[in-house]
């Protein structure tokens, strides 16, 4: 049992918490790990619970339906469109309309998962880089489809 000291620093590195952790507490983040292919497969499971009203569709909705304002906390690097928060997804895209159920995460590099629940549409890109146009290669087809 190894204890660990989590330290939440702002910007001028001065200590504003600390506490201490036990391996048994589990994670102390929030993200997770998943495969290129596990991207897919989690967006295409959301996509179906979502259709089918499970349980797990049912909570998907609510949280959409309770999403928040971002404010002024846009990130530039990671999502800039999404305009809202639904528990960890990011929703209210730029580009489309606000009552449309989409939402989506984002990952490092600009991996994108987008799931647009009303068109049946899922997008997902993996990269290493954010050095491409997210807003066409996503967002334009999630807003419009394949031409």
């Amino acid at each position: 049992m190894n204890d660990k000291t989590i330290r939440g620093n702002n910007r001028n590195n001065s200590i504003l918490k600390e506490y201490k952790v036990k391996d048994e507490d589990g994670p102390i983040r929030y993200s997770f790990r998943a495969s290129r292919y596990d991207y897919l497969r989690i967006a295409k499971a959301m996509l179906d619970d979502w259709q089918n009203d499970t349980c797990v569709g049912k909570y998907l909705k609510t949280i959409f339906e309770r999403k928040e304002k971002k404010g002024n906390q846009r990130d530039p690097k990671n999502l800039p469109y999404a305009r809202s928060y639904a528990a960890m997804f990011q929703a209210n895209y730029k580009f489309i309309p606000k009552e449309r159920p989409v939402m989506g995460m984002g990952g490092y590099g600009g991996q994108h998962v987008v799931i647009d629940f009303e068109n049946s549409r899922i997008v997902v890109t993996n990269s290493i880089h954010p050095n491409w146009d997210d807003k066409k290669i996503v967002y334009e087809l999630i807003r419009k489809g394949i031409d």
